[in-house]
């Protein structure tokens, strides 16, 4: 029971909950900033847009409280999406409405780095085929072009992001509405079921978009962002 009293009191010192008597002679005070720093350093890394939109100064405020909420993640690179869900749900961004937007964009190029994947074949693309996204690739609707430099404009923006296996790097691609909704019906219908079907819903001729697409969809087979589901 001591011992325990003894680490709940070490904890409740680092994390800011309990004052830290003399701190300038006392170690524990080293070893909180220490801790402080270390995550300050990696949210940085993950979120350098997002950490550039605000002052040095906030941003410690955000990490000490983040601190004192015992964040429960065993990993340091997963950090950050937990960082994220705080900031967010306790409402300290309310005035960045942009801000959920911005660092799900930037976490998802970690998300898709650190994703260990298995072994993913390149598929060939067919009309008469059912198609659906691989695990190394995501599809986002952005209230915000965060993206971009100018992020603060809202609008509608569709993007698909995914690991490149050629080059071990993270890309993303804008696509229109038609392309986004396209790939979300693929793994139900046939490519061609599903252009029939968008095509109806956008009213434009069917044969003009089939031959507008041929082109993407057969790269997104050959970086196997795409994968066969029939």
């Amino acid at each position: 029971m001591l011992e325990k009293k003894i680490q709940k009191h070490f904890l409740e010192q680092i994390n800011g909950k309990k004052e830290i008597t003399t701190p300038s002679k006392n170690p524990i005070q080293i070893y909180k900033d220490m801790v402080h720093y270390r995550f300050i350093e990696v949210i940085e890394n993950i979120f350098p847009i997002f950490c550039a939109d605000i002052s040095k100064k906030r941003l410690n405020r955000l990490v000490f409280k983040f601190i004192q909420s015992n964040p429960r993640t065993p990993y340091v690179w997963q950090m950050p999406y937990e960082f994220r869900e705080f900031v967010l749900k306790n409402g300290l961004l309310d005035d960045m409405p942009y801000a959920s937007n911005l660092l799900l964009f930037e976490w998802i190029e970690v998300e898709l780095f650190m994703s260990d994947y298995k072994k993913q074949e390149v598929c060939k693309f067919s009309w008469d085929s059912k198609f659906a996204l691989n695990g190394s690739a995501r599809l986002y609707e952005f209230d915000y072009s965060v993206y971009k430099k100018r992020h603060k404009k809202r609008g509608k923006f569709n993007l698909i992001v995914y690991y490149d296996f050629d080059d071990h790097e993270v890309h993303f691609q804008e696509i229109t509405e038609f392309m986004y909704i396209f790939l979300k019906k693929l793994k139900k219908d046939t490519a061609e079921i599903a252009v029939k079907r968008v095509s109806k819903k956008f009213s434009v001729p069917f044969v003009d978009v089939k031959e507008l697409l041929q082109e993407s969809l057969e790269f997104f087979c050959s970086k196997k962002i795409l994968k066969d589901a029939s």
